[in-house]
């Protein structure tokens, strides 16, 4: 009779153990806080961000040239910057179309400007200088965009 439970306590303590050290699971977690995460954590831990960051799909061949120079180019993603940059000093975005976002992030040396997830822009950051305008305003009126030369129109010569 004592055999069985000596058994299950020795299981019981077994399947304990293994639950510590099992693996966390990182399905569970925002993609922008793992892209955040990966800027200061250390090196065996940002291996296995990068790899749920990677399954997710969320970097671009542009961050993968430019992760390990430390800099970010247009075309890479906003998730590449976070984990190039880390946390920007301030972010300000704008929705310019349904699904369709633009956000200016505020590094101490350079304006990155990002739209529906990809860097479109990188300005230098002066002293004195605004950042970039998130809408550019348009006039009521304004003229065709295309002005076509009719036969015998008003454009012809």
């Amino acid at each position: 009779m004592r055999t069985p439970i000596k058994t299950l306590t020795l299981s019981c303590l077994l399947m304990a153990n293994s639950s510590v050290f099992a693996a966390e699971d990182l399905t569970v977690s925002r993609t922008i806080d793992l892209c955040l995460e990966y800027n200061s954590a250390n090196a065996e831990r940002k291996e296995v961000l990068k790899t749920e960051i990677d399954r997710r799909g969320m970097i671009s061949f542009k961050d993968q040239e430019g992760m390990p120079k430390g800099e970010v180019y247009k075309g890479s993603s906003t998730c590449g910057l976070y984990m190039i940059k880390g946390k920007p000093l301030a972010e300000q975005a704008r929705q310019l179309r349904p699904l369709t976002y633009k956000v200016v992030h505020v590094y101490p040396d350079k304006y990155y400007v990002s739209q529906s997830g990809l860097i479109m822009d990188i300005l230098d950051r002066k002293e004195g200088e605004l950042p970039p305008q998130l809408v550019h305003e348009v006039p009521a009126v304004q003229p065709p965009p295309v002005i076509y030369n009719t036969p015998g129109g008003s454009h012809s010569q």
